[in-house]
């Protein structure tokens, strides 16, 4: 693992930490297509931590960059990079194909005696368990794939209402989804981490009935959230106090919340 410093993470502080100091630092996974951008908001969210946003390949500012195509080239570029940034205790968040990225690269951790998150939280994302079924989101036309972004939400209507506009994009949603579609999980022992899994009673992909199966891939404490909003509940106004505040539980159950070194 390289020591170099990271080249694939946008950092991201609170207003009140401009400089860095903060106690912890939450790295989050974006959805499949999904740009630093969707974590935005998040410094307001969470008191004394620095958010670092993955930046895979494909979009923002790496747009020229061509995008990976499976989940163990996009964690092996994040777990080259990440070394640096290990500074301080921390969390991991993963939002649908972010929660994959998020508990493989722990697992890359552990295997290299690297520390590991203090809480992992997993939100919209499909037990890695459970094997992915046709028809694949990465082999639609474009005309398709506009469709099922709709019916998973988070994509401005402008851009799914052009499908001119919809093709800039096209490349790297469809990259993420083929790694999504065809990673094959190799079983291993359970992620000792205390574990969140929030899910949306609406969400028309992830049933809340299949997160329970995330229980035999960590062997930590496990607490499960439920929301509405659909799949990409973590970006509606009306989840943004309630987000704040399970984030906050979070990080007053932390070790370093209750003093311990």
């Amino acid at each position: 693992m390289s020591d170099k410093a990271p080249a694939c993470w946008t950092t991201l502080r609170p207003r009140s930490d401009q400089n860095g100091q903060g106690r912890l630092r939450i790295f989050c996974f974006p959805c499949a297509g999904g740009e630093p951008a969707m974590y935005r908001d998040w410094p307001d969210l969470v008191d004394d931590a620095v958010i670092s946003v993955a930046h895979l390949r494909g979009r923002g500012l790496r747009r020229r960059d061509e995008p990976h195509r499976s989940i163990t080239a996009m964690v092996e570029e994040l777990a080259g990079s990440i070394g640096p940034m290990l500074d301080r205790p921390f969390v991991f968040f993963g939002h649908s194909m972010g929660g994959w990225l998020a508990y493989e690269l722990a697992r890359v951790l552990r295997l290299h005696a690297l520390p590991q998150p203090e809480h992992l939280i997993l939100s919209a994302s499909l037990p890695m368990i459970i094997g992915r079924l046709p028809p694949f989101v990465h082999r639609m036309p474009i005309a398709r794939l506009a469709a099922e972004l709709r019916v998973l939400g988070g994509t401005p209507d402008i851009i799914l209402d052009d499908l001119a506009a919809l093709a800039l994009y096209q490349p790297a949603i469809q990259a993420d989804f083929e790694a999504f579609e065809t990673h094959v999980f190799q079983p291993g022992p359970p992620l000792d981490v205390e574990t969140s899994l929030w899910a949306a009673i609406d969400d028309p992909r992830v049933p809340v009935g299949l997160m329970p199966l995330w229980h035999d891939l960590v062997a930590g404490d496990c607490r499960e959230a439920h929301f509405e909003g659909g799949h990409m509940f973590i970006s509606r106004p009306a989840n943004r106090q309630r987000l704040s505040k399970l984030l906050g539980a979070v990080m007053h159950r932390l070790p370093i919340a209750r003093g311990v070194a």
